[in-house]
């Protein structure tokens, strides 16, 4: 949930299915709480975890202050939200400093994929390897009800296609909700990023995914995406190639499990479907 020092201080600025957010703002240190909501699934140990990890590294991220299973305490950010700041998405050097802190998820290294579970006081995924966890999703896929089959067609024919190219043998930090409203900018520089909440174990080319899918329908979706993986793969010497087919693999993940998910709204449900629709365009023109 992005927050900034502009808010009124000891104000709930979140609301949502899983964390009720509280800004304060009433020292010299603003902080922001995250308290578990009835049913609340997000892991806070393990969002605190990554805050500190990430904060060895030096990657721009919140201080963490304090965490239990129900609250997470943390520094807040002085700026806001990239989001809607259109004048600022030709910014290299600002894109350039956001690839570097994602290319920092990729040392943060696990056993097992997906979900993260704590064992022996470590954090390792429920998964024994990455194909277990596409082949959850891919069933997610076959399986829905608010696909169509056209559209559950082309994005399975793509998906059997790519997967198989996917050699991943080492679980990463994957940020899990990577978009414009993650990244926080003061005075046109780059602050650091926020909500960990949604992190599990697998592959960060999943987060360049999900910052492509969630902009896919506007029209300067295809630029930030391009400028900001372009800094990417300078950073990671990632293959462009492989890159961009296994991006398209991992947007259809997104798509699935953004239409999915709990307690969501039919209007959100309709914009994921567009989104979906824009996608296969893209798979479409790409493969012929």
């Amino acid at each position: 949930m992005p927050v900034g020092k502009s808010q009124p201080k000891s104000s709930v600025v979140g609301l949502g299915t899983e964390s009720i957010v509280y800004l304060n703002t009433s020292s010299q240190f603003p902080t922001v709480t995250k308290n578990r909501r009835t049913n609340g699934k997000t892991q806070y140990r393990f969002e605190g975890f990554v805050y500190q990890a990430l904060a060895k590294l030096g990657a721009h991220v919140p201080i963490l202050i304090s965490v239990s299973d129900d609250e997470l305490v943390m520094s807040a950010f002085s700026g806001a939200t990239i989001d809607d700041q259109i004048d600022l998405y030709e910014e290299v050097e600002i894109f350039r400093d956001i690839a570097k802190d994602l290319a920092l998820d990729r040392r943060i290294l696990f056993s097992g994929f997906g979900p993260a579970k704590l064992t022996n006081d470590q954090f390792r995924g429920i998964y024994d390897s990455w194909g277990v966890f596409l082949d959850v999703a891919l069933d997610k896929l076959r399986s829905s009800s608010l696909l169509s089959g056209d559209q559950k067609k082309n994005l399975s024919t793509y998906w059997q296609s790519t997967a198989p190219k996917i050699k991943l043998e080492i679980g990463m930090l994957v940020h899990g909700d990577f978009a414009l409203s993650a990244i926080f900018v003061k005075d046109k520089h780059y602050e650091g990023i926020i909500d960990y909440g949604d992190a599990f174990i697998g592959d960060p080319l999943m987060d360049i995914a999900y910052f492509r899918f969630k902009e896919i329908t506007k029209g300067y979706g295809q630029q930030i995406y391009r400028l900001l993986l372009e800094q990417y793969l300078q950073i990671t010497g990632i293959d462009r190639e492989y890159a961009e087919e296994v991006i398209s693999l991992y947007m259809i993940y997104w798509a699935v499990e953004r239409i999915h998910a709990d307690n969501i709204e039919q209007d959100l449900i309709n914009k994921f479907l567009e989104k979906t629709d824009a996608l296969i365009k893209h798979l479409n023109k790409n493969t012929k």
